[in-house]
């Protein structure tokens, strides 16, 4: 059983959540003033934003002018970000660079983008394009915007992309000829086996010293062109990094090149904080070369952020990585554009449209996804992916940065599942869908923030029939909560899975929940099936008022 942290003691008065603005603005205030560093060791900001690298060109109408740029950065700056990393990369840049090719290069002499003419893609070329012949550097103008409006700046970088990767696809489509002979060289990718795993086909290797120097030549150059405070090198975009062979020798070859990262950052003069978005578990990351208990014991990473590939990790292992990180790294878990995906691949439905398979965030969601982590000692929340343009979405951000804020108020926790679409080596297990027996029971671990007794909280069943409420019991901790009190259809009754496109006749079980019986952190819920075998679906709590 896992070991879980103490009832807060502020949740024992109300006037802490009023409270939690004035600590949200203070934290927010010393974090990211645009004059203060953030100090050596752990990173101070609460809710850290990655922007994608072409939202801002593909979802701005044409003609872009710097001043969408500079909406990007206050949009988050006015929903309570404190710390905006803005990635500036796939297999080109979006910016001038002089050691990579800029994603204009190849539209302008061939009018393609990777060898193909996708609209997405050469609107993107074409944005980045206008906005640097126009005079303005992408990177330096969200570094100075972000001053400004008193947020952290900071760069993200791929550490791979498998869009259009390979010697075929990316090195013939280089303009740069020094650029296309190191992607058609065929000796730098994976090989064998390694292909057939999810993101091996043309990963590049990195016990190659080529493919370190093509990475560090881009890092050199941005830490010493901008002024950022943070750089952010995300590993989940994509792995894997290396073959299965010597994962330890893999794991010194990583830990080597986080050491020259590491050296950069702090000899450009700017005393450049060094994070990383890494797999969702430690044995993941280790099993992908990446040694995060060496990067904090040897003082390289102030901070780590936990992802999986085009979906949420709601019971992302906070704890588990504080074991190995220790006090001095700061964790935050992640958000996906989607809550998360409805899991056709477990129920026979995989040939269905993955697009439709997703569940959207509500504000509801949002918070508790950040009360659980935060009750499981999380320092912070990290977005990716949750593109600006969602500000109907973006006023809740502030509301996620202090635990007091989020405390008697409407929230929503799920089980995390997803689609076809995920890095079986990088992702964390699924608990559900999972099929209950006849007179059998299942458990299933949720994170959770425990609430005062007078709240109102229920907890939900997802199935994929309509059992009788008689036949389907639940336990939370060590608190029997009874039969269902209601069984209705899952369409009319709530949106925390997208089950209801799929299966029409999926049901959602209401049990009421003692506010008392949760706690911080890892909650047990028991579901006891005494009717026909049922699939249970997914598993919700939501904090009603």
């Amino acid at each position: 059983m896992r070991n879980t942290l103490k009832r807060r003691t502020f949740l024992k008065s109300a006037p802490a959540v009023a409270a939690g603005l004035s600590i949200f603005q203070a934290g927010r205030a010393a974090a990211g003033t645009g004059t203060e560093k953030a100090p050596p060791g752990k990173l101070p900001y609460k809710i850290v934003y990655n922007q994608d690298d072409s939202a801002v060109f593909i979802q701005t109408d044409e003609p872009i002018e710097k001043e969408h740029v500079l909406g990007m950065v206050d949009e988050v700056a006015r929903g309570g970000g404190d710390c905006f990393l803005a990635c500036v990369q796939n297999h080109k840049t979006s910016y001038p660079s002089d050691v990579w090719e800029p994603i204009w290069y190849e539209y302008k002499a061939h009018g393609t983008v990777f060898g193909r003419q996708g609209e997405s893609w050469i609107r993107h070329a074409r944005q980045a394009m206008r906005l640097a012949e126009m005079g303005y550097d992408y990177p330096e103008l969200v570094m100075k915007r972000c001053r400004e409006k008193g947020i952290a700046p900071g760069i993200s970088i791929r550490m791979d992309d498998a869009h259009y990767r390979g010697p075929h696809s990316l090195g013939k489509s280089m303009v740069t000829a020094r650029l296309a002979q190191f992607y058609q060289n065929t000796d730098l990718y994976l090989k064998g086996p390694d292909t057939e795993r999810m993101g091996g086909s043309w990963a590049l290797n990195y016990e190659k010293p080529e493919v370190r120097e093509h990475y560090l030549a881009l890092i050199r150059e941005l830490v010493e062109r901008y002024d950022m405070e943070v750089l952010d090198l995300d590993f989940m975009r994509h792995p894997p990094y290396f073959d299965r062979k010597d994962l330890d020798r893999h794991c010194e070859t990583m830990t080597g090149f986080l050491h020259e990262v590491h050296t950069l950052c702090h000899s450009s003069g700017r005393n450049i904080s060094l994070m990383a978005r890494v797999p969702s578990t430690p044995a993941n990351c280790l099993g992908l070369g990446l040694d995060v208990g060496a990067w904090a014991r040897e003082r390289l990473v102030n901070g780590i952020a936990l992802g999986m590939k085009n979906c949420t990790g709601w019971e992302a292992p906070v704890d588990a990585f504080r074991e190995i990180t220790g006090e001095n790294v700061s964790i935050y878990p992640g958000t996906e554009r989607q809550a998360g995906r409805t899991a056709l691949v477990n129920t026979g439905r995989a040939d269905e449209s993955e697009k439709a398979s997703a569940t959207r965030w509500t504000r509801e969601m949002f918070r508790g996804f950040a009360a659980g982590q935060l009750a499981n000692g999380a320092d912070g929340i990290y977005l990716f992916n949750f593109f600006v343009g969602n500000s109907q979405m973006m006023d809740v951000l502030s509301g996620l940065a202090a635990p007091e804020r989020l405390v008697g108020v409407k929230k929503a926790y799920r089980l995390t599942t997803y689609g076809t679409a995920h890095t079986e080596e990088a992702d964390l297990p699924m608990q559900v869908p999972v099929t209950v027996p006849a007179r059998q029971s299942r458990k299933f671990e949720m994170l959770l923030a425990s609430e005062p007794e007078e709240v109102l909280v229920e907890a939900v069943a997802i199935c994929d029939r309509m059992p009788e409420a008689h036949e389907i019991w639940l336990q939370m901790n060590d608190t029997p909560l009874g039969h269902a009190t209601r069984i209705s259809r899952e369409k009319e009754d709530l949106g925390y899975y997208s089950w209801h496109h799929f299966m029409g006749n999926s049901t959602a079980a209401v049990f009421r929940v003692p506010a008392g019986t949760i706690i911080d952190g890892w909650n047990n819920l028991t579901l006891r099936n005494e009717g026909e075998p049922l699939m249970v679906l997914g598993l919700a709590v939501r904090i009603i008022d």
